[in-house]
């Protein structure tokens, strides 16, 4: 699987959680988010990914 297709479930799963959020303020969003990623390990498959195009 390459190019765009495997990114669809990620992208799929961002959609439903801006679905599920749509009524929460954004401040409220952005401290989640934050929170979220701050807890978070780093994560194998998104590791150095923005690193890809240079």
């Amino acid at each position: 699987m390459g190019g765009l297709q495997q990114y669809l479930y990620r992208y799929a799963n961002h959609a439903a959680w801006l679905e599920d959020n749509r009524r929460t303020d954004n401040g409220t969003l952005a401290h989640i988010v934050v929170l979220n990623a701050m807890g978070a390990r780093v994560s194998r498959q998104w590791k150095g990914y923005w690193q890809r195009a240079a």
